[in-house]
């Protein structure tokens, strides 16, 4: 199973909101953060000291600072005012040193640290409690209630009768964080305590006075006061504040730091911190932890120096690290290396009288600008001392029976122990000889302790000299034994492992024989001897097979080694030499003898190879008649390879033979061995190749419709065809009069050429030979006719008109075409124009428009057709062509004109009586956005409108005319006719505003992927449409979409807002994302997976990607850091193993896997026992793990049970039957039989010499 952590971002886009109005709240408020320290001068006397931390854009510091005193087992409570310090009020470094803030009159927020100070004389008492009240908080926080009305309250509290001259913890870290949003940071205290006195850390609800507190709004708690994701991590040892904030926010929360000496509570000091989350570019610097593993707590032995690095990291690689740490543990040293990658080395050796948990903290602060990234961590060294000591019991009789004990207290449990000179690590050591023997013991946490213990010899043991006759063939039973006491007290007893109790035991075989000696003051001695036996008579035989299938050439031969020289040798088919030859194929068998008779049978088998075949195994033909493409290529089988060849009548000496013509070949093969075989195969052609060819002429000069096809013969088909003009068919067609040549080429590519011509008729052609022009303009009598010459008659003819004769008629003015098409539908094209006279035109010009009552002239102008005119007009107003009228009203008057041809022309003119009647109204675009144009206009309905006047400049005409306004604007316009009528009309252009958007940039780094969250909280862009570039392709039209991202890059996010009313704004914002990969967890094991307790050591292999972060989990309660861990289980079981691994992103995989400890039978059993009441080796059973059922049978020395147990530790005493004496020194039977864990049953005889 795999889990993988999450981190979800959520990024809100608001209108109308930027950087410098987020942290520039309006407030007459100041407080921001407050420590109240004190330190012990000596004599009952103790610096007091205020820190207090000003919003530069509040309300002055104030001038004193109060603290009240109070202590109720003593009765007092007083009030003292601490005064500032000289040079007080400086600016605490937040921004860059090129950014103004409020502090010196810019935009960017500033903090200003005010320090007050008084040195007081308290009497001793238990119960003092200093405490700072001053009004008010900042109005800016955005978590409580009332902010501004709120006052920061603090206290700190001293016990000076138990633990006289105590000073607070002091600070190195300021209580008014900046952080920025979607990073994850770490808010450190930077404590030290100056007594070394033990600190730890509890979240409180801030006071605004003694015993009361603040109010946070919902969802806001002292234990989550601000958004993050995942929840805000508060660490009780460190005072680490882990977050990783989504919101723009400022809040306040409280700690108090507690002082413990040998487990009692010494004091507390409470701090109020004010915590600001922004967005911001930069991204946070960090440390790596201790030596660059990712931990941040290291294990520490007293008297042992411990010396590891810090590393800074920036994933803004162009910036500057600069690292600091608060010397929190005093005797240590911290060196820091400025450079492109900043780090320190932290040293320290500490004594017994550091044991304990001890904490320092390193800052890391980087120089973006404007603000500063800057975090604070914690480590923390956990330093303990291991001691022991050695006791020892003394061996006697010079034997190995001593031992040595080791005591071990302090340290962490379990401990692990090397004894010296042994190496060996179980606890107690037993079996031990006189001499010295140190212990190193090491606990879980590697502290080491060392102590020595002696163990002194008692009596003398007395010495063993012991002989032997060797068996002589290698399983024999006729070896001897002898051994003889001395160097001790006599007399000395003798016994056997066997049961003997002489000195000499004969009739042995090859083995390991002890014997037990027995001095007279009772000192035991035992010594072995190991019989030698010769060695194995070995036997090889070597042979070279049959050459050829049938032959009888095959040999063999035999070496012998080992046992007694010299060698006899008999071989099966009579022969006694070492070496045999002229063998055919079959099994034959060799006797060796030493000197001492021992044999050796050895068989050999003489093989002879597989029967030498032949095949023509590929073959290819001639491909062209008359060619030598063919090939041939002969496979051989069985024999002995390699092969030889030999081609005939061509001579080629390979397997293949090529370049052959057409005919028969025969092949001999020769083998490695000699032996031969030889095949014939045939090779064939294709007959010539050979075509015909025909042709169809084109049927109109110069046209490409002849075809030519070609027929092939012969060669091998199919075929293909080239032509000379690239055509690749047996058939070509399109094709001009000329000639064409083919190429046919065979599928073995095998050619043959063949040519034809193609002809075509003469050309066809059409001529005009008659035209007769159209008499008067209009009329249609014209004519036209063509000859044809060339082409194939007969002919057809075809006139633009319609008409297919050879002559057309009845024609009106314009040009005519003609196609005359031929037998074989070939096509000439001719033309003719047809005139005509111009027609009659008339235009009469007059004064167009008078007013009612007045009079003005027509006349009459004539142009084409043939002079003279006579004019008519009508109505009757005379015959010439210049008239005088004066209308009543509106009226047309037309003229008339007859040429000298009788041909007519008309032309008219109009006289316009103004009306004074007439309407306005004026025109606009309906509704433009702000920045666009409308268009606004005037319409009249009536004639004669001379002037237009609008009511704000745009011009004299009815326009359009193009307007922007910036608000709803109302337009007039007042029209007059050519009498002085006017007409006023007015049009409203409305200006609809465009939508408010305003995008951050942000900075998100996350695991996998990004998920953003887009949102529009403006309630004016209602009804609006919506659409969204991500920047990676990916697009929207929701208004508060969701998109993920997968891959680290720079995104410009690009968003269009359309109103309903078509009025659109647009805005982007950059977005930094660091998307880590997220790690593939994953391991192998040696062994893979399982393995029996006999040997349950593990060695495990990351095999994970993407990882620098390991965290084993054995399953047994055991865990390591190590990238590729050793691990021992104890016991049997199936165990869980899961590795957590994680990157530099923070980034994380899981993956368990099982393993299983199997247990393992074993079963030993002695062969002699004593049962002489010493309490040593008194009973008979053996030993063994993981038996089920077990069942043991005794037998003397004529098969008569005389003892059973069902009991694996009830053994034998010895006893026949259940007597009450000891059984007869003797050899006796055994029989047991078992079951083991799986269900297995084992079964074992032997002998067990019972010696009294």
């Amino acid at each position: 199973m795999k889990t993988a952590a999450k981190t979800y971002t959520s990024i809100l886009f608001t209108f109308i909101i930027s950087f410098i109005v987020a942290l520039n709240e309006a407030s007459a408020t100041h407080s921001e953060g407050a420590d109240l320290t004190y330190k012990c001068l000596g004599g009952n006397q103790y610096e007091l000291t205020v820190s207090f931390y000003r919003d530069c854009h509040g309300v002055n510091a104030p001038a004193a600072a109060t603290v009240n005193f109070s202590s109720v087992s003593t009765n007092q409570s007083f009030d003292l005012v601490l005064q500032p310090i000289p040079g007080t009020g400086q600016e605490i470094p937040i921004v860059c040193s090129t950014a103004l803030t409020e502090c010196q009159g810019g935009t960017y927020p500033g903090v200003q640290e005010w320090v007050y100070r008084r040195v007081v004389t308290l009497s001793p008492a238990i119960d003092w409690v200093f405490s700072f009240d001053l009004c008010c908080r900042n109005a800016a926080i955005t978590t409580i209630v009332n902010p501004g009305g709120q006052n920061i309250y603090i206290e700190s509290t001293l016990d000076n009768l138990n633990f006289p001259c105590n000073s607070s913890p002091v600070f190195s870290t300021k209580p008014v964080p900046f952080v920025c949003i979607n990073q994850k940071n770490t808010f450190n205290h930077g404590a030290n305590d100056p007594d070394g006195d033990f600190i730890t850390y509890e979240l409180i609800t801030p006071m605004n006075g003694p015993n009361s507190t603040i109010v946070y709004l919902n969802p806001y708690t002292p234990f989550q006061p601000l958004t993050s994701n995942p929840l805000m991590q508060f660490d009780t040892v460190t005072g680490d504040i882990n977050m990783t904030p989504t919101m723009m926010e400022v809040t306040v929360l409280a700690v108090k730091v507690k002082q413990w000496r040998n487990n009692q509570l010494v004091g507390y000091v409470i701090r109020d911190i004010q915590l600001r989350t922004m967005n911001c570019a930069n991204t946070y610097p960090y440390i790596s932890g201790i030596s660059a593993t990712w931990s941040f707590i290291s294990n520490a032995c007293v008297g042992a120096n411990l010396t590891f690095n810090i590393y800074a990291h920036d994933l803004d690689t162009s910036q500057i690290i600069t690292m600091t740490w608060n010397n929190g543990i005093p005797g240590a040293a911290f060196t820091i290396t400025p450079g492109p990658t900043t780090s320190g080395v932290f040293s320290w050796t500490p004594t017994a009288n550091d044991i304990g948990t001890h904490c320092f903290t390193i800052t890391v602060k980087d120089d973006n600008c404007p603000i500063n990234g800057s975090q604070t961590f914690s480590i923390c060294l956990i330093v303990s001392e291991v001691n022991v000591s050695v006791t020892t019991i003394n061996s006697n009789c010079g034997a190995s029976n001593g031992s040595a004990a080791a005591t071990v207290s302090g340290g962490s449990p379990s401990y692990n122990y090397q004894w010296l000179p042994c190496g060996c690590h179980n606890n107690p050591l037993n079996g031990l000889s006189a001499g010295t023997y140190s212990v190193i013991v090491t606990d879980s946490k590697g502290c080491t302790a060392v102590n020595t213990g002696t163990v002194v010899n008692g009596s003398a043991p007395g010495n063993v000299n012991m002989s032997f006759t060797p068996v002589s063939c290698l399983g024999g039973n006729d070896g001897t034994a002898f051994a003889n006491g001395n160097g001790g007290q006599p007399p000395y007893t003798y016994s056997w492992a066997n049961g003997d109790t002489t000195q000499t035991i004969t009739g042995l075989s090859a083995g390991n024989y002890v014997v037990t000696v027995t001095t007279g003051q009772g000192c035991v001695k035992k010594d072995s001897i190991t019989l030698i036996q010769p060695t194995q008579l070995a036997a090889f035989v070597s042979n070279t097979d049959a050459l050829c299938f049938g032959a009888n050439s095959g040999t063999a031969s035999v070496s012998a080694s080992g046992a007694t020289p010299p060698y006899t040798y008999q071989w099966n088919n009579g022969h006694t030499t070492q070496s045999v030859t002229g063998l055919a194929s079959g099994n034959y068998f060799v006797t060796v003898t030493d000197a001492k008779n021992c044999t050796n049978i050895q068989h050999v088998f003489i093989d002879e190879p597989a029967l030498l075949t032949l095949s023509i195994f590929s073959q290819n033909n001639v491909t062209c008649f008359g060619g030598n493409s063919g090939t041939a290529t002969v496979a051989a089988y069985g024999g002995i390879a390699p092969y030889t060849f030999q081609w005939f009548p061509n001579g080629e000496v390979t397997a293949s033979a090529s370049g052959l013509s057409a005919g028969t070949y025969s092949v001999s093969v020769l083998d490695g061995n000699g032996c031969t075989k030889m095949i014939t195969c045939t090779i064939t052609q294709p007959s010539a190749l050979s075509s015909t060819i025909r042709s169809v002429p084109a049927t109109c000069y110069g046209n490409s419709t002849g075809t030519a096809a070609v027929t092939a013969a012969g060669g091998s088909a199919p075929y293909t065809y080239l032509w000379s003009n690239g055509g690749t068919t047996a058939q070509i067609s399109n094709l001009t009069s000329q000639a064409y040549s083919v190429t046919i080429t065979d599928m073995y590519g095998c050619s043959h050429i063949n040519t034809i011509v193609i002809t075509q008729p003469t050309l066809l052609s059409a001529i005009i030979t008659n035209i007769q022009n159209v008499s008067c303009n209009s009329l249609s009598d014209g004519t036209a006719s063509v000859v044809a010459n060339g082409g194939t008659a007969p002919y057809q003819y075809a006139w633009s008109n319609g008409q297919t004769t050879s002559g057309a008629s009845a024609l009106i003015s314009g040009t005519y075409s003609v196609v005359i098409s031929d037998a074989n539908g070939c096509a000439a094209i001719a033309s003719a124009t047809i005139t005509q006279p111009d027609a009659i035109s008339v235009t009469v010009g007059a004064g167009s428009t008078i007013c009612p009552g007045q009079n003005t002239s027509i006349h009459a102008n004539t142009f084409g057709g043939t002079t003279p005119y006579t004019y008519f007009w009508q109505p009757n107003v005379g015959f010439g062509n210049v008239q005088t009228v004066s209308p009543a009203a509106t009226t047309t008057y037309t003229a008339i004109v007859t040429d000298a041809n009788g041909c007519i022309g008309t032309g008219a003119a109009t006289i316009t009586v103004h009306n004074n009647n007439f309407s306005l109204s004026a025109n606009a675009t309906p509704g433009i956005c702000l920045g666009q144009s409308a268009t606004v206009s005037a319409t009249a309905i009536g004639n004669n409108i001379t002037n237009y006047f609008w009511n704000n400049n745009l011009g004299n005409t009815a326009g359009p005319y193009v307007v922007s306004p910036l608000t709803t604007t109302l337009y007039s316009v007042t029209a007059y006719n050519v009498c002085g009528v006017a007409a006023i009309a007015t049009v409203t252009v409305v200006v609809h505003p465009l939508p408010q958007i305003n995008i951050s940039p942000q900075s998100v780094t996350d695991c996998g992927r990004a998920v953003l969250h887009f949102s529009d909280t403006n309630s004016a862009n209602n009804g609006s449409t919506y659409v969204w570039n991500f920047g990676d392709g990916g697009t929207s039209f929701q208004q508060n979409p969701i998109h993920s991202y997968y891959q680290t890059g720079v995104y410009t996010v690009n968003i269009t807002v359309t109103s309903p009313y078509g009025c659109s704004s647009s805005a982007h914002a950059v977005f930094t994302l660091d998307i880590f990969p997220y790690p593939a967890a994953n391991f192998t094991s040696d062994p893979p997976l399982e393995t029996s307790i006999i040997n349950p050591d593990f060695h495990f292999f990351d095999q994970s990607v993407n990882t620098t972060i390991w965290n084993w989990d054995f399953g047994d309660g055991d865990t390591s850091s190590l990238q590729n861990p050793f691990h021992t289980y104890g016991q049997v079981g199936i165990y869980t193993v899961r590795l957590i691994t994680k990157n530099a992103g923070g980034c994380v995989d899981t993956i368990l896997k099982t393993i299983e400890v199997k247990p393992e039978f074993t079963f030993y059993i002695p062969n002699t026992f004593t049962p002489n009441g010493d309490h040593l080796n008194d009973f008979f059973t053996g030993k063994g793990l993981e038996i089920i059922e077990f069942e043991m049978n005794i037998y003397d020395r004529w098969g008569n049970k005389i003892f059973q147990t069902n009991d694996l530790m009830n053994g034998w005493d010895g006893k026949a039957n259940g007597g009450s004496e000891i059984a007869q020194q003797d050899v006796y039977v055994y029989m047991v039989k078992l079951r083991d864990f799986e269900g297995t049953e084992h079964t074992y005889n032997g002998h067990v010499t019972l010696v009294k």
